[in-house]
């Protein structure tokens, strides 16, 4: 089995490193401590190109690369990562990545960019569960910027969201049978409970 390689890529805007092209003014690459990314990529002949271009959308990302059998690139024990970018020209196989690894990456950012792919292939990505599939070719770095920052967005209000009724359903659980009652019900439940107004207990 080949090994996985990891690097980080990490680019210093203000040194200004030559061997990467600036991105535009009007945009300003993710910086880690707003996202944390992690790139796999395909060895493929594209994979170059697709670096450079990722390496304009964000300031920092840990790559690794494909290998046949490994786990490395989803496992949290040396870091933590929000979104996972699969690079590469051949969705079949990154669709099958994506499958495997269903429910760890559940809550994760989920991009795969591509090298002149397709409409029938994006759109073959995302049926799949990929958040977005983006074209370099035919997607800016800063149209990238913020697709990212909205879709991370949504990402943190839906968790938000889900901590919330997490927290109220453990509020209500020894006053009701949770599992029965309609989101409209529990809301009313924990307003009372808030206001420490009498409860009723249900059956």
């Amino acid at each position: 089995m080949t090994a996985l390689m990891r690097r980080d890529v990490c680019l210093d805007v203000n040194r200004g490193d030559d061997s990467y092209p600036e991105p535009d003014n009007y945009h300003q690459r993710i910086f880690r401590d707003e996202l944390k990314v992690r790139y796999l990529s395909f060895n493929d002949t594209g994979s170059d190109e697709r670096k450079s271009w990722l390496s304009q959308v964000f300031n920092c990302f840990e790559e690794h690369s494909y290998s046949e059998n490994s786990t490395n690139f989803i496992s949290t024990v040396s870091s933590q990562y929000d979104a996972i970018i699969i690079g590469g020209n051949d969705v079949r196989r990154m669709v099958k990545v994506l499958k495997s690894f269903a429910p760890i990456l559940k809550n994760k950012l989920k991009i795969c960019i591509l090298t002149n792919a397709t409409p029938a292939k994006r759109a073959r990505a995302v049926a799949a569960g990929f958040d977005d599939a983006i074209d370099i070719e035919r997607t800016s770095p800063a149209e990238a910027v913020w697709r990212s920052r909205a879709m991370w967005r949504r990402y943190a209000q839906s968790m938000e969201q889900h901590f919330r009724d997490r927290r109220r359903d453990d509020q209500l659980v020894e006053i009701a049978d949770v599992s029965r009652l309609p989101r409209r019900h529990k809301q009313i439940l924990s307003g009372l409970i808030r206001k420490k107004e009498p409860l009723c207990f249900l059956s």
